[in-house]
């Protein structure tokens, strides 16, 4: 989506990502492999739910805060869904990271190794090819110019 102004936001929703990745780092996270998972769930940034929803994560049922409604496909058909709507990346990052370590404990100890913390996601959905497919993201994404730039100058080392 391009603003009136010329700005594309999805680059924009990018870049805000890697930024805000250092913490997930510093604790062990691969960032690129967080950054794979996030692309795919929103197509390269272009569907993120609300504002800071990059896995389009639905609402829990005791959840209490902020939810986004958004079309999404429920078993072939398109459905109103509740997505949780994250006020900053921080929020979303470490929700997610908790996420993973209480329902993908494979991926969170290996977090640090792209390759098994993205095969350890295999059930994040239905989609049997689904750990397939984020590793070949994950190769094209580390091939992209652009993208290795971002994340040499907006993360720190």
């Amino acid at each position: 989506m391009i603003w009136r102004d010329g700005r594309d936001l999805a680059k924009e929703k990018s870049r805000e990502f890697i930024k805000a990745l250092g913490p997930l780092k510093s604790s062990g996270f691969s960032p690129w492999a967080i950054y794979t998972h996030a692309c795919h769930e929103t197509g390269y940034f272009r569907r993120v739910a609300g504002k800071h929803n990059y896995w389009r994560i639905e609402k829990p049922a005791r959840w209490q805060g902020p939810v986004a409604r958004d079309w999404d496909q429920d078993d072939g058909a398109n459905t109103l869904m509740e997505f949780v709507d994250w006020e900053s990346c921080d929020e979303a990052l470490a929700f997610y990271a908790a996420l993973v370590e209480k329902i993908y404990p494979e991926s969170f100890a290996a977090r640090a190794c792209h390759n098994c913390f993205l095969r350890g996601l295999a059930k994040w959905d239905a989609d049997s090819a689904y750990s397939d497919k984020l590793l070949a993201l994950y190769d094209l994404l580390r091939g992209e110019e652009q993208v290795g730039r971002d994340f040499n100058v907006l993360l720190p080392a």
